[in-house]
């Protein structure tokens, strides 16, 4: 007999409601953190979208600023000239693209306008007078950058004194560590008696190595010690002309890191000096007569003209040498950024007319600068910056050696490259060089410079609508830097 077994039925009541809640709860306590961090890091990666957008912004007004000197600026800032009439010929503005309101304004946020309109007898001139303390502030409105519209305010203060309206005359240049040291190369003669240096330097060279000139017998014959030989070399040393050879070097080298080639630029420095040294005539006692009462004369050779070279230890030699190298340092962290050379230097005068107590005392017929630039790169913006000799005090003295300071410029390579500074020279000095219409004077070296050479520049970006309330809110992003005048 056959059993019959009889089927399981099956379990097709589903999941509970408790069980259900419970798959929720774990899943909630799974993703949660997982959807936390997923719009965490959107707003993370919008913020910093953001914050990028606006330090470039800043970076943008800050070459714009960069880019024209402070009368230029404070022109285009005049009247709200962006939105008056934005054409060349009448101003413009040109610091940033798509710019709204733009004026000058002063610390408390007030207009204010370094431009003043002035009869000229045809009309009327736009006159730029620098403020009191040589401070200025742009303000900036609905600048568009990248679909966004920000407000900034840009401040400029003397890099080189704490107060102008204390000290009216400006004689000292900023310190090397005020420089950008990636956008500037800083040429800074530290020594002003380095043409004395100079001028002992060759003497030893040519007692050295010059000895078909006679000068070494000057001691046996006469019983003078080589000191004083040697100190009527000096008296006697002629040097025609002082060379400065600024070299700018550009290469472009493969940057792994940024997987493309990248310009890196070197500038160096090399000091020569064109000297000669005269015949020289002198009598001294023959030691053949027993009774002293006779002479010789004898002559030294003529050393004539010779170039030696100023190294970095302060000895001299035929051997050209690099005197330093200015670009890049060891401070610089980017030798592709190069934009501005400034070359701060005592002028080599001829001191014949005031006496050799004054000044390093060592008189130079000429002052040569040849700026070396060979290959191609963006154009540099050079400036030679005089400095006044800690020993010429006397105003007058001063202007009688600038009234016969002689200093050529020569450009070697392609001058499209170099921007030459107006701050080069005094007016009514005797200057010569062989570029166009390149080199205007600039201020009268008697009375010193009262104007400012360099500026820190002060770049705040703000939210829209923050000019209106005078710039009390916080700013999104501070920039500094330097600019030149």
């Amino acid at each position: 007999m056959k059993k019959c077994e009889k089927g399981r039925k099956l379990n097709n009541r589903g999941m509970s409601l408790i069980e259900i809640l419970v798959a929720i709860i774990i899943l909630a306590v799974v993703t949660g953190p997982l959807l936390h961090s997923f719009v965490t890091a959107i707003k993370l990666n919008s913020k910093a979208k953001e914050q990028q957008r606006v330090i470039t912004a800043a970076q943008s007004i800050m070459e714009g600023f960069k880019a024209y000197t402070l009368e230029e600026l404070c022109m285009q800032f005049y009247q709200n000239q962006a939105t008056v009439d934005p054409s060349p010929a009448n101003g413009g503005f040109y610091v940033v693209a798509n710019a709204g309101g733009v004026k000058e304004i002063d610390a408390m946020g007030n207009p204010y306008s370094s431009i003043s309109s002035v009869p000229d007898g045809e009309g009327t001139a736009l006159v730029f007078t620098p403020s009191l303390g040589n401070e200025y502030a742009f303000s900036l409105e609905n600048v568009d950058f990248e679909g966004q519209k920000y407000d900034a305010k840009v401040e400029l203060k003397p890099l080189t004194v704490a107060d102008m309206a204390a000290v009216p005359a400006v004689t000292n240049l900023a310190s090397i560590e005020d420089f950008d040291v990636d956008t500037t190369a800083v040429y800074d003669q530290t020594d002003e008696n380095m043409d004395a240096v100079a001028a002992s330097a060759i003497v030893d060279y040519v007692w050295n190595t010059v000895t078909w000139s006679g000068w070494q017998n000057y001691p046996t014959n006469t019983g003078k010690s080589e000191a004083e030989t040697k100190a009527l070399m000096l008296e006697h040393l002629v040097i025609d002309k002082k060379t400065t050879v600024l070299k700018i070097d550009y290469q472009t080298v493969w940057d792994p890191v940024a997987s493309a080639d990248v310009g890196k630029y070197t500038v160096t420095v090399k000091i020569k000096y064109t000297f000669e040294i005269p015949s020289y005539t002198y009598t001294y006692p023959d030691s053949s007569d027993p009774s002293g009462a006779s002479e010789k004369t004898e002559n030294t050779q003529a050393v004539t003209l010779q170039d030696a070279y100023l190294w970095e230890d302060g000895t001299a030699s035929w051997e050209e040498k690099d005197y330093a190298t200015i670009y890049p340092t060891e401070e610089t962290k980017d030798a592709s950024k190069l934009k501005s050379i400034s070359f701060c230097y005592y002028p080599a005068y001829d001191y014949s007319s005031v006496g050799s107590s004054v000044g390093s005392g060592v008189s130079i017929g000429e002052e040569c600068f040849d700026i070396n630039s060979w290959t191609t790169h963006p154009a540099i913006n050079i400036s030679l910056i005089k400095q006044r000799h800690s020993n010429i005090s006397d105003d007058a003295q001063l202007s009688t050696l600038e009234s016969t300071y002689i200093g050529m410029i020569n450009t070697m390579g392609d001058d499209s490259f170099l921007k030459l500074g107006a701050n080069i020279t005094a007016e009514g000095s005797n200057i010569k060089e062989n570029l166009a219409d390149a080199i205007t004077p600039a201020g009268d070296m008697v009375t010193e410079k009262s104007q400012v050479l360099i500026y820190k520049v002060k770049v705040s970006v703000y939210r829209a609508g923050e000019a209106a309330g005078g710039f009390a809110g916080e700013p999104l992003v501070v920039l500094d830097g330097t600019m030149y005048d």
